[in-house]
């Protein structure tokens, strides 16, 4: 099965910066294909996410499970 990028799931191609980030994969299991991340920090901080993460569709936090069909 393919992955779902994170450009896809964004909508956009990612940033240069996006490129470092930690990827995740599977979050709702073996059958969710979609690529994720866990963010950027805020330049000179450790704990605080970028905004543009927390809004990014690619970004962990904002996976959501995979939507069935009912014919599934």
């Amino acid at each position: 099965m393919k992955t779902i990028s994170r450009a896809v799931l964004r909508g956009r191609s990612l940033d240069e910066d996006c490129k470092t980030a930690n990827v995740s994969k599977h979050e709702y299991g073996p059958n969710d294909n979609r690529c994720f991340c866990y963010g950027l920090y805020v330049p000179c901080n450790d704990w605080e996410i970028q905004q543009k993460c927390l809004e990014c569709k690619a970004y962990v936090d904002n996976a959501e499970p995979i939507r069935r069909n009912e014919n599934d």
